[in-house]
């Protein structure tokens, strides 16, 4: 074992820097990552700015709305696959059957969706199609990028990210210029989605050759993919093996999702899509907490993974703690400036109405820290190939924000609604923390959490 774990250590030291075969250090990869997360997080950001600017607060509720209904669709649909298929070591699946099954969510995650949207007006309805099929879109980009991810090309993935975020920046301000409508703002924004997905995401994988004796790329792999999906015999079981090995993942990443949306359905039915709007536009200046956090998870994810199944415990350990400090830190500076700069920030973002409830932003700081903690926590349950127990976890969480917003929400207002997105941040941070402290310990190592 310890020679085992020697050779592993010294392949692992190998691949922080670069190699004969080119593979990307750590550094160069998060900081290819992090520009792409920042750039694409910066342009979702501005449309909501746009919104909020040539807009009114409703327009930003009902585009905001439309994001909280269609994403936890898609998460339980897409049953995290990238995920998946980044920690994957032992190689049991195949590119195409990834697509498949991401093909197949894909389609139910729309039908889904169409029956979910009937319970709102003509207007709202169209919107939440249109970033409905936004979303769709994503979802297949989203494996493209795990192929990509895999054999850490993340800075193929970044260039995607930046492209796409700024043709969707200047899709929705030409929409919004010309229309004023946000229906035609939430078209733009798919187009643009589409665009990415034609353009860049196909052409990368193209260049990736695959592992199989035909040697065949990816992208006649989803050529193929496609006739065996409308073709019948297909290998259902192997994509059935593939979709229940997922399907964990894809409940826990639903409940994450209605974790941090269900105080937005409170307010929608509580105080109305103004009061949403105004919440929602707060609520996105935690994308650049977020962001660095996923540049964070996504660098490391392949090498956590590694590491986990190397039994090099101590190294794995040590690799979470320090992101979940850096996060930490950044937390602690993010909730300070919003608490001395705040207003001054929010009028000149969006407009003067939205600087009243600065006390707001500094909790969603706050919460916004909690979560990207939890996201570090999670992003290393998942590199142990531990999914199951994060359902329990997320379900909780979900249950303890929504009986905080039930009764927070109509007495505290969007207050309360943050403070309910703090204590289900907490909880998912020392329910994370336990469940990584267990499966550490079953490996036998001596960490403790």
């Amino acid at each position: 074992m310890h020679s085992m774990n020697a050779a592993a250590l010294q392949q692992i030291r190998e691949e922080s820097r670069w190699t004969s075969r080119g593979r990307p250090a750590l550094l160069h990869s998060f900081s290819w990552t992090l520009v792409g997360n920042v750039v694409y997080a910066a342009c979702q950001w501005l449309i909501v700015v746009l919104i909020a600017k040539f807009g009114t607060p409703a327009m930003v509720g009902q585009f905001a709305l439309a994001v909280a209904v269609t994403g936890p669709v898609f998460l339980l649909t897409n049953l995290a696959l990238r995920s998946v298929q980044v920690s994957e070591v032992a190689g049991r699946f195949r590119f195409i059957h990834y697509f498949q099954v991401r093909l197949i969510g894909t389609f139910i995650g729309m039908l889904l969706i169409c029956g979910a949207g009937l319970k709102y007006e003509a207007g709202t309805l169209g919107i939440i199609l249109a970033v409905g099929s936004a979303k769709a879109i994503e979802s297949i980009s989203n494996i493209a990028h795990g192929f990509l991810q895999q054999r850490e090309r993340l800075d193929w993935v970044a260039r995607s990210l930046i492209v796409r975020g700024l043709i969707c920046v200047s899709a929705v301000a030409v929409a919004l210029a010309v229309t004023g409508q946000v229906f035609w703002a939430a078209e733009a924004y798919a187009v643009g989605f589409l665009a990415s997905l034609l353009l860049l995401d196909f052409r990368y994988c193209q260049r990736l050759r695959t592992c199989n004796r035909g040697g065949r790329t990816p992208a006649r792999e989803v050529l193929s993919g496609l006739r065996q999906i409308v073709e019948l015999p297909f290998r259902a079981g192997t994509l059935v093996e593939l979709a229940w090995h997922a399907l964990p993942l894809g409940i826990a990443g639903m409940l994450s999702s209605f974790q941090t949306n269900i105080p937005r359905y409170t307010i929608a039915q509580t105080l109305g899509e103004t009061k949403l709007g105004i919440f929602a536009a707060l609520a996105y200046l935690m994308i650049p907490g977020a962001t660095l956090c996923n540049a964070l998870a996504e660098s490391v994810a392949v090498r956590l993974a590694g590491e986990f199944a190397s039994g090099l415990h101590k190294l794995f350990a040590g690799r979470v703690l320090k992101l979940a400090a850096a996060v930490l830190a950044g937390g602690v500076i993010s909730a300070f400036v919003a608490g001395i700069f705040g207003p001054y920030l929010l009028t000149v973002l969006y407009r003067p109405e939205y600087a009243s409830d600065t006390n707001v932003l500094v909790w969603l700081m706050i919460a916004g820290t909690l979560f990207s903690i939890g996201s570090i926590l999670g992003t290393a349950l998942t590199a142990t190939r531990a999914f199951h127990r994060q359902v329990p976890l997320f379900l909780i969480t979900c249950l303890v924000v929504f009986a905080a917003s039930a009764l927070l929400v109509p007495s505290h207002g969007l207050r309360g609604a943050a403070w309910s997105l703090c204590l289900s941040g907490s909880v998912q941070v020392c329910g994370a923390a336990l469940l990584l402290g267990h499966r550490l310990q079953a490996q036998n190592t001596s960490w403790r959490p």
